[in-house]
């Protein structure tokens, strides 16, 4: 999705999210609070890509908004900051921001990355973009491109895809497949088609979880580097150039076909809602006007 996950606005009473599990692609946070004076709790896991994982703004520094929050994991890849936490107050009943025990060590805290994923061909994109693996898990669970277990990051195993902020290569079958990534993507992607090609050549694209390194993820993106609308262009561009290099120009067509109608949908929902000034609003709105002019894919 495009906006945020949960969005807290306004009121004075406790928001008890409960046990959650949230997963947004696209620059979308997971929770977003501003404007609340009751208590926060929840437990569970939130993951985004592109975005803070939790961003809660609270009202002001003479009001703090109270947490109570105990998560297995919380993840931001490619995110310039995953937690921002603004006039809080983890002190009181409740009290307390705690993520436990899924990083590299048991009970350390830190999470591990997400770099092993499906890959995104035309149907299982399509899928996602339209919520339907999250909407109706029993029929589409299949189609996630994004989620990993906590289990399977942790499983030796061959995998479809590998993030390359960290990969081996064998020196013959890079060979193999062209000798080198291809030049073409500018701004994310160029891993997948690497592996893609691995692939199509019959090599094998093993993850070993017991190789461990500490990745800055964002860092390409930082908003001092590139303008946040620029990036978003840049992440959307690469998301149909995939397409086209791995499945060709319809499927790079019907892709982006089926985001511009979700985000239509989506736009005409918030409006009839009436919540066209609220930022998740203006989220849909950007991405649309992105994809409603040319891309060079």
């Amino acid at each position: 999705m495009t906006a945020q996950a949960v969005t807290i606005a306004g009121g004075s009473g406790a928001k008890n999210l409960g046990a959650v599990s949230i997963f947004t692609t696209g620059a979308a946070e997971g929770i977003h609070s501003t404007t609340t004076t009751g208590a926060i709790s929840a437990t569970g896991d939130v993951n985004s890509a592109g975005a803070a994982a939790i961003n809660i703004a609270g009202t002001s520094g003479a009001t703090r908004t109270p947490l109570n929050i105990n998560l297995t994991s919380l993840a931001a890849n490619g995110g310039t900051k995953g937690l921002i936490l603004l006039n809080t107050s983890a002190t009181g009943s409740p009290g307390g921001f705690r993520v436990n025990g899924t990083g590299t060590t048991d009970g350390s805290g830190g999470t591990i990355q997400n770099t092993t994923r499906a890959f995104p061909t035309p149907l299982k994109q399509a899928l996602c973009t339209f919520g339907l693996p999250w909407a109706w898990p029993g029929a589409f669970a299949w189609a996630d491109i994004y989620h990993v277990s906590d289990q399977l990051l942790r499983t030796r195993r061959d995998a479809q895809w590998l993030c390359g902020a960290f990969l081996f290569i064998r020196a013959i079958a890079l060979r193999e497949v062209g000798g080198h990534l291809d030049n073409s993507f500018f701004f994310y992607g160029e891993d997948i088609e690497l592996c893609f090609r691995f692939h199509r050549h019959n090599w094998r694209v093993h993850y070993d979880p017991a190789a461990a390194i500490t990745h800055i993820g964002g860092s390409s993106s930082d908003p001092t580097r590139v303008d946040e609308r620029l990036k978003n262009a840049y992440v959307w561009q690469a998301r149909y150039r995939i397409q086209r290099v791995c499945y060709g120009r319809a499927a790079a067509a019907f892709v982006r076909a089926c985001d511009v109608i979700a985000l239509s949908l989506r736009k005409a929902k918030l409006f009839l809602s009436g919540q066209r000034r609220t930022d998740r609003y203006r989220s849909v709105s950007d991405a649309l006007s992105i994809l409603l002019k040319p891309l060079r894919t």
